[in-house]
């Protein structure tokens, strides 16, 4: 956590609570580890099947908060399909309030299949072009969220 969320947070306590502020800690000194080698050992989508729990899966109409499906960090998976028409289509999702990875595949192919389309952010606005694949079948849409709340909302 940064020192900007730790003094919003220490003021937002102090503001409900009226609780005196202490002085924060002083920083801790940094270390330096080096060149750290990484190795790619396998993809998000490779091992999805795994890490899945099906009994977890919730379906609906309509897109879940991540509140509503108790998910408080980490990443939520949203997949939906529809016929592509056209060179591409336009993605956009009103009011972001994280940061979202968008894939799209063939339906009928294999979920390890999936093209990178692009981000979108919580503090952009813009919209993202998705090529229209040559599928037999529908489009599957697969957006991968990162959680970046780190404070309760008040």
């Amino acid at each position: 956590i940064t020192w900007w969320y730790q003094a919003a947070l220490r003021r937002v306590i102090h503001e409900c609570t009226g609780t005196p502020l202490h002085p924060l800690p002083a920083d801790i000194e940094r270390a330096s580890y080096g060149l750290v080698k990484l190795q790619k050992v396998a993809s998000f989508f490779d091992i999805f099947d795994k890490i899945c729990d099906p009994l977890k899966v919730a379906v609906s109409e309509q897109p879940l908060s991540m509140e509503l499906t108790g998910q408080m960090f980490g990443f939520l998976l949203y997949v939906s399909e529809y016929q592509g028409k056209g060179p591409y289509s336009i993605l956009s999702i009103p009011k972001v309030h994280d940061r979202a990875q968008v894939f799209v595949s063939c339906s009928l192919d294999d979920v390890r299949n999936q093209i990178y389309a692009g981000v979108i952010e919580r503090w952009s606005s813009k919209t993202l072009q998705i090529p229209t694949l040559n599928c037999s079948s529908n489009i599957r849409l697969s957006i991968l969220v990162i959680v970046m709340n780190f404070f309760c909302k008040v």
